[in-house]
């Protein structure tokens, strides 16, 4: 989602340092997409009897990082999860898959074991529609409060 009509805020950026920029962008942005990782997580499928298994609602994070310049914020799952993630998001048609061994222990001859097919249950696009038009709002917010407190800092740091 790109976003625009920030000139206002984006002419205050012109006077602060590229770090500062950058840090009150990731500030913004993380904060603004929090209610979205809420959502996310309230709309997310939970099996509270399986207590051992990685629940894809503690695995949702918000993340950071710098692309070509731009500050890019995600919502997602870790490597470990984004498999089960997409099946639940999309859902899965039914497959057959050749086992070679069974809980970590060997089958004497190759097995073939069924995976059923899952159903879609989106989580993350349903959280996105829900928030979306917040998250904009949300982040013109923050970022002018991120803004003026860089602008702070950058005083203070010019001062003494």
């Amino acid at each position: 989602m790109k976003i625009k009509g920030f000139e206002n805020l984006i002419s205050q950026l012109e006077f602060l340092d590229q770090s500062l920029t950058e840090k009150a962008f990731r500030r913004a942005g993380k904060l603004a997409m929090q209610n979205m990782l809420d959502e996310a997580r309230r709309l997310v499928p939970f099996d509270n009897k399986s207590q051992n298994s990685i629940h894809l609602k503690n695995d949702l994070k918000l993340r950071s990082k710098n692309r070509g310049g731009d500050v890019i914020i995600s919502l997602g799952t870790s490597r470990k999860t984004i498999g089960y993630a997409m099946a639940i998001e999309y859902g899965r048609k039914e497959f057959t898959q050749k086992r070679h061994s069974v809980f970590g222990q060997p089958l004497s001859r190759p097995s073939n074991v069924t995976i059923g097919a899952t159903i879609p249950q989106p989580f993350m696009r349903s959280a996105y529609h829900n928030e979306k038009d917040n998250v904009i709002k949300l982040f013109n917010k923050y970022l002018e409060i991120e803004i003026n407190k860089a602008v702070k800092r950058s005083a203070r740091n010019v001062r003494g």
